[in-house]
């Protein structure tokens, strides 16, 4: 048997992240494609933070991750995790009572994208004032 020929090639593609010119805002952005290939146990889309760098998962109840309406399961950049504020298309949707737990569960067939900004973001996502 004679030896073959050797060919071989390797391409190597990336993709770099716009650089944001125009603010000072963190943020992170889920994109469709994301959010149909993750497998969700449970089909909670909270989960899907944990894709997000800097966002730690705060408890190892596996139920309470997956299943409940919970937002306080996760910190992010090292903020309390009941500073979370959640909003579906611009609506608020947190219990202003709890401070931990959505007023709906979105499914997961409806979300087109997720976007957690964590950092010098504008006034119109601001929920939280300081007591004086």
């Amino acid at each position: 048997m004679p030896i073959g020929e050797i060919s071989q090639r390797v391409e190597v593609a990336a993709i770099a992240e716009s650089v944001n010119t125009t603010s000072g805002e963190l943020a992170r952005t889920i994109d469709s494609n994301q959010v149909k290939a993750v497998a969700l146990n449970g089909r909670n889309y909270m989960q899907l933070l944990s894709l997000i760098p800097g966002v730690a998962i705060q408890t190892d109840d596996e139920l309470n991750l997956t299943t409940s309406l919970a937002t306080n399961n996760q910190s992010v950049n090292g903020n309390r995790n009941d500073s979370n504020s959640l909003s579906v298309d611009g609506g608020f949707n947190l219990d202003s009572g709890s401070n931990s737990s959505q007023v709906n569960n979105v499914g997961i067939d409806f979300i087109r994208e997720v976007a957690v900004k964590s950092s010098n973001f504008s006034a119109e996502y601001g929920r939280n004032r300081v007591p004086r």
